[in-house]
């Protein structure tokens, strides 16, 4: 038969998914917009593993996003709180306090908020080796690969999507973080604003601990061609409990299986994780204007200049 297997299907929708959501992010100037169309497209890395045959790296890359993300969300509200205190300091009730245009230089205002927003971030990105998020996105990337190898071009098609979803990633997260925390204030709200209190930095500090050493428990066991024994506890784990059902759904002919392959690691998360973050910075830092935009009550529906900003209204005409 020459008809496509249904497992490629939805890795091809997937991938996607996860490239179409990374470019719309990166359009963003909200610093919670951004991470909103970033779940959308690491929820499609997530749907590309499952259509390869890799249910385990779904699954791992599910857990490390949880915390990940997670945290960043957090920090992000903890940032949009101190730009709050910023306006109601300086009487400003017009300028938004979630547009990351307005922020710059609130690493030295929110320590706390800063480091742990940073750990997150390189955990978003897929910071080789020290992050959790380079561990799951291995082996996402890894399943893909390996098909290509075996000589399936869909395979390929899906890899070269997923690249350019990672490298974009990580490049509106350094992008979102230099926006945010580099640089100067930009306005008087960044000027006055100040670190959130104890309630909201404390699970900041635990998420940030996990948004590391989650990722440790997924090291593959033959880790750039070097047998480290049995540390893969996660990969094991949950071998045990879905290895029977898909088995007889793989017999069946209904799923793509790869539980019994050596998955071997790729360079592709770690060349993209720093070309997109070295990108990402330029963007935020050298590529940012010095002030920010001016202020404007209102705009008219045609002066969006990101052809991405339009993919939202149709929710909006069915909501």
């Amino acid at each position: 038969s020459t008809s496509i297997p249904v497992g490629w299907i939805i890795a091809g929708i997937g991938a996607f998914t996860a490239l179409m959501a990374a470019t719309i992010a990166v359009a963003q100037n909200d610093v919670k917009g951004v991470l909103a169309y970033s779940t959308i497209s690491q929820l499609g890395f997530m749907v590309a593993a499952i259509g390869a045959g890799g249910y385990v790296a779904a699954a791992f890359h599910l857990i490390t996003h949880a915390f990940f993300k997670a945290l960043l969300f957090l920090a992000s509200g903890s940032v949009i709180h101190g730009m709050e205190h910023g306006a109601m300091a300086v009487h400003d009730h017009h300028t938004d306090p979630q547009d990351m245009r307005y922020m710059g230089g609130l690493r030295h205002k929110m320590p706390v908020t800063f480091w742990t927003f940073l750990i997150g971030g390189m955990a978003l990105s897929g910071l080789p080796f020290i992050t959790a998020g380079f561990w799951s996105k291995d082996e996402i990337f890894a399943h893909a690969f390996a098909e290509f190898e075996h000589g399936n071009i869909l395979g390929l098609v899906v890899l070269v999507m997923l690249a350019l979803a990672a490298f974009l990633t990580a490049f509106y997260t350094t992008r979102q973080l230099a926006m945010t925390f580099a640089g100067k204030p930009r306005t008087p709200l960044a000027e006055h604003a100040h670190e959130s209190n104890k309630f909201m930095t404390v699970p900041l500090v635990i998420l940030a601990f996990f948004a590391i050493v989650v990722g440790w428990m997924g090291i593959p066991d033959n880790f750039a061609g070097q047998e480290l024994g049995d540390i893969n506890k996660f990969h094991h784990f949950v071998i045990t409990t879905i290895e029977e059902p898909m088995i007889e759904l793989y017999e069946e002919g209904l799923v793509k299986l790869n539980v019994e392959e050596e998955i071997n690691w790729s360079w592709i998360p770690l060349t993209t994780s720093v070309g997109g973050g070295v990108g990402g910075y330029w963007r935020g830092v050298v590529g940012l204007r010095p002030s920010p935009p001016p202020k404007r009550t209102t705009r008219p529906p045609h002066s969006c200049p990101r052809p991405a900003a339009y993919l939202p209204q149709p929710q909006m005409v069915l909501g």
